[in-house]
C-alpha cells in the first residue's frame, strides 16, 4: 500500500510547480482537473499553498522523524528549510504531501475506518515525508536529521539505514530513472535526449530485482543518484562506481519485513556506452513490492 501510493502520487504537485510559473486559464481548469485546487490557500490570489494543510503536514512529519530519531535532533530547523512559497524549486513534493494529506487523512477515501488510520498511520507519514524528501535540493537533504539514521562506511562501499527509510530510498532512486527527455512515440529516427535511458528491468530468482541503465552523453546515473544517497546521509564525499546500501529491520522503528534488503548500484565501462546496474535483494518475499508498482513509476 506504502510504494503504490507513493509511485502514483510523489509527483502530482509538478503540476503545480511547474505551471505556476505561466500562471492562465489553462493553468486553473489543469489544478480543477487534478483536484491541486484543494491544496491551495482560499484567500490567496498568487496560488500559494494551503497555510493549514501545510501545518497539519508539518505536525505528522514531525511526529514520525521524532518517532525514527527518539529525540528531536534539528527536526525543527529541517521543516524550517524546506520549500514554503509557490516559487521556490523543489516544491512540487510538498505539494504533493499536502494533496496526499488533504485525501488520505482527511477525506479519508481509503474507507478503511479509524482502525486502518490506526494500523498505517505511521507508514502513511513516512510517505508524507518521502514525497517531501525526493524533490530537495541535496543541500537541504545533506542536513536533515534523518542523516543521523545512516552509518557510512567508505572502505566497504557500504551505507546501513533502518528499514524505516526504505520507502524513502526507493523512491529516490526510481524518480531519478525517469526519463524526461524520452520522445513521446518511439521512433528508431528519433534518439532520447535523457541523460539515461533503462534499458531492461527484471526479477531475477525469487529474490532480486536487476534494472541495466544505459549512460547518454554526459549521463551518468550513478554519480547522480549515489550523491543523493550519500546526501541523506549527510555526506559530500563520493563513492567510486558501487554502493552498497542496506535496510536493517534490526534498527526500524516502524517497518518490520522479516528480513533485511539490500540495494547495491554499480558503474560499469561496458563497450560500446558506460551504464549503471542496481540490483535489489529482498531477503523476504513480503519486501517485494509488486512488479507493476515498478514499472508505473518508471
Amino acid at each position: 500500500m506504502q510504494w503504490v501510493v507513493m509511485s502514483f502520487l510523489h509527483d502530482i504537485g509538478y503540476v503545480y510547480e511547474k505551471l505556476l510559473k505561466i500562471p492562465n486559464e489553462e493553468f486553473e481548469n489543469a489544478l480543477q482537473l487534478l483536484h491541486l485546487v484543494k491544496i491551495l490557500d482560499p484567500t490567496s490570489r498568487n496560488y500559494e499553498l494551503d497555510k493549514r494543510l501545510l501545518g497539519l503536514v508539518r505536525k505528522e512529519i514531525k511526529r514520525v522523524l521524532r518517532k525514527l530519531l527518539d529525540k528531536d535532533a534539528e527536526v525543527e530547523s529541517f521543516l524550517n528549510s524546506l520549500p514554503k512559497g509557490c516559487n521556490e524549486d523543489g516544491v512540487h513534493g510538498l505539494a504533493s504531501a499536502l494533496f496526499l494529506y488533504r485525501y488520505i487523512f482527511e477525506k479519508k477515501l481509503h474507507r478503511g475506518g479509524s482502525d486502518w488510520e490506526r494500523r498505517n498511520r505511521d507508514n502513511m507519514a513516512l510517505v508524507l515525508l518521502s514525497h517531501v524528501i525526493h524533490s530537495i535540493s541535496e543541500d537541504i537533504l545533506r542536513k536533515s536529521p534523518l542523516r543521523f539514521l545512516g552509518n557510512v562506511d567508505y572502505e566497504a562501499h557500504k551505507i546501513v539505514y533502518p528499514m524505516d527509510l526504505y520507502p524513502t530510498l526507493l523512491l529516490l532512486i526510481t524518480d531519478e530513472i525517469c526519463e524526461f527527455g524520452r520522445p513521446a512515440v518511439v521512433s528508431k529516427s528519433k534518439k532520447s535526449e535523457s541523460r539515461w535511458v533503462l534499458e531492461d528491468i527484471a526479477l531475477k530468482g525469487d529474490n532480486m530485482l536487476r534494472l541495466r541503465i544505459k549512460h547518454n552523453k554526459g549521463g551518468n546515473f550513478f554519480e547522480e543518484i549515489s550523491k543523493k544517497i550519500l546526501a541523506l546521509a549527510g555526506e559530500d564525499k563520493p563513492m567510486d562506481n558501487k554502493i552498497v546500501v542496506v535496510l536493517s529491520n534490526s534498527r526500524s522503528r516502524i517497518i518490520n519485513l522479516g528480513g533485511n534488503v539490500k540495494i547495491e548500484i554499480m558503474s560499469k565501462d561496458s563497450p560500446p556506452y558506460s551504464q549503471s546496474v542496481i540490483e535489489i535483494r529482498f531477503i523476504s518475499e513480503s519486501a517485494i513490492p509488486e512488479r507493476q508498482t515498478y514499472i508505473a513509476e518508471l
